[in-house]
């Protein structure tokens, strides 16, 4: 009772504060009737908002929300390595204080592989701004303005206007809602940009780049997984999440577990010279997380990233909600087994990853059901029981307010290459295709990093992927290089965005410093011209400064970069035949 009132004490403080600040004291009564309305709107929001960041369930603790503070390891920010090869530890940025951080920086973009923090710093940035009266922070969390529907046009504004500030399209409401924004009083997170659909990526990228430049004086910070070309928007400097350290990594095990006698079990495993080839592995708050929820059924850390996925899902379908060291199974009311879950899990993420689903309302949750029953009727389950199941029992999904979610969208790439890897031959070279078209041509994934399932791919399915995808791929750039030529400015700079994604999301089988050079002097040509990023003042304007950066640099760069394809097909094609000659080997000895 007492934090509450303090929390409404805070909010009081910053709007009474911001808002004062930002619309004046010369208003009519017209005027100010409306701006008590505002007040009362952005109270409420910012009330639910910093209630809803302030607990929050995670992997380990998925039973009731806790603390945020009780658990939250903070984390620091560097300049992004793929685009700044100089930085440095001495670059590091602490993301303990918002206001700090926004000393140097007012455009922030924070990029980070899966599970490395980037939601959990907005969380606390959120709650930090209100706390020490920065600015009245706005979150957008981007994955539900795909279903938001603003005719097309303006769509985060209206987003903005209509979610947040309620305005509903008054006149004097959206008069002061403008003064607000000019005077430069809000923080506004985006929060997961990769979760936008591929069809309105551009649409809302220019958006945001609009609104930054429009309302130049409030701060800004989107967040996203890397290699979704967000990279290069105008005005904002890009930093990486960075990893954990070893005293992070004490600290956020302490931080989790109360059992001191576990939490000294699981330190010294993590710490064990044995399992130094897998250390790099734990510096990610996600995977670290899901470590120490199965310590105590396996004790050690796997190799693969996709054996860790595998006995996640096996402690979260078969441990008690407390993690009792009871061995207790919660009771499953479908009736249904592990193998038919997994089978139910399978098809689910692989048709929603390449639907660009990341959340699910009921009704489209029961949908996905109904057509699995509907094509395997060997399955026989009641929508509701599995739902239940699927939330409660086994907790592979949460629910967040009226949506369902995957406590992580990892665990959904997990499954859906888990499919995948288990298609016949002919099934994946089409599947494998579908992927590679998400690679080249903008395809229906192209609007995200795909790098975590591509790392799952290359553990369960290696030599299928190098068949279908990875050969197929480079085959097709080699034949441009030969003829580049002939291409025109405009398509080699496509091919390079290509490229990079392409290496970039295959970086455990490729090396990527060549590439992450070129684009570094590309970008600081664009920058040098200051026309920054994608998004010109005219798509004419676009174009020229594109055909320059490709006549500069790409040409030349895929000339000699030609070499280093031809060197990566071979040796792809050279582990396809060995492991194709050992098979063969083999079945003639048993025959």
């Amino acid at each position: 009772m007492e934090q509450e009132k303090e929390i409404t004490q805070l909010i009081k403080g910053i709007l009474g504060e911001k808002l004062t600040t930002g619309v004046g004291k010369t208003l009519d009564k017209m005027i100010e009737h409306v701006k008590f309305i505002l007040s009362d709107t952005i109270y409420n929001y910012l009330l639910n908002e910093y209630e809803k960041n302030s607990k929050t369930k995670t992997l380990i603790h998925r039973s009731e929300p806790v603390d945020f503070y009780e658990i939250y390891q903070p984390l620091f920010i560097k300049p992004c390595s793929y685009l700044y090869q100089k930085s440095s530890f001495r670059d590091k940025e602490s993301t303990r204080y918002i206001e700090k951080l926004f000393e140097k920086i007012d455009k922030l973009i924070i990029v980070g592989q899966a599970g490395c923090g980037k939601s959990t710093i907005l969380k606390h940035l959120f709650m930090d701004s209100i706390v020490s009266k920065y600015k009245i922070p706005l979150k957008i969390e981007l994955r539900y303005i795909n279903n938001y529907d603003a005719n097309g046009k303006n769509i985060i504004m209206t987003y903005i206007k209509n979610e947040i500030f309620k305005s509903e399209n008054i006149s004097k409401n959206d008069e002061i809602i403008e003064k607000l924004l000019k005077k430069g009083i809000f923080v506004m997170f985006f929060d997961g940009y990769d979760e936008i659909s591929s069809m309105k990526k551009d649409i809302i990228t220019k958006e945001i780049d609009d609104i930054s430049k429009k309302y130049k004086l409030n701060s800004y910070i989107i967040t996203s997984r890397p290699f979704t070309e967000i990279e290069g928007l105008s005005k904002f400097k890009v930093y990486e999440v960075c990893k954990l350290d070893d005293k992070d990594i004490d600290e956020f095990i302490k931080k989790q577990i109360s059992e001191k006698e576990l939490v000294d079990k699981i330190i010294e495993s993590v710490h064990n010279d044995e399992n130094k080839s897998y250390k790099s592995f734990l510096s990610n708050p996600l995977l670290l997380s899901m470590y120490i929820l199965t310590f105590q059924s396996y004790s050690n850390i796997p190799e693969k990233r996709s054996e860790f996925y595998r006995q996640v899902f096996e402690a979260l379908y078969s441990y008690h909600d407390s993690i009792s060291k009871m061995a207790y199974v919660r009771e499953k009311q479908s009736g249904l087994g592990k193998d038919e879950f997994i089978y139910i899990l399978k098809i689910f993420s692989f048709v929603s990853y390449f639907e660009e689903k990341f959340s699910f309302t009921q009704t489209e949750l029961e949908d996905k059901l109904n057509s699995i029953k509907g094509k395997f009727k060997g399955i026989i389950f009641e929508n509701d029981k599995v739902i239940n199941d699927l939330t409660i029992a086994i907790n592979v999904l949460t629910k967040d307010g009226v949506e369902y979610t995957f406590p992580h969208r990892s665990l959904q790439e997990y499954f859906c290459a888990l499919y995948m890897t288990q298609l016949s031959e002919s099934l994946k070279n089409k599947c494998y295709g579908r992927l590679l078209k998400s690679i080249s041509g903008r395809g229906i994934v192209r609007s995200r990093e795909i790098g975590n399932i591509c790392v799952l791919l290359l553990e369960m399915d290696r030599i299928a992927l190098f068949d279908y995808c990875l050969i197929p791929f480079l085959e097709n750039i080699k034949s441009k290089i030969i003829d580049i030529n002939n291409m025109s400015l405009l398509d080699i700079n496509d091919m390079f965005f290509d490229t990079k994604l392409f290496y970039g999301s295959f970086s455990q089988a490729f090396s990527t410093d060549k590439i992450s050079r070129i684009y570094e002097k590309c970008c600081r040509y664009v920058n040098d011209k200051e026309i920054k990023g994608r998004y010109f003042k005219s798509k004419k304007e676009q174009e020229k400064v594109i055909e320059e950066v490709a006549s500069k640099y790409l040409i030349s760069f895929f000339k000699k970069f030609l070499t280093d394809i031809e060197s990566d097909i071979l040796k792809l094609k050279n582990e396809i035949i060995s492991q194709r000659d050992g098979d063969s080997f083999f079945i003639e000895t048993i025959e």
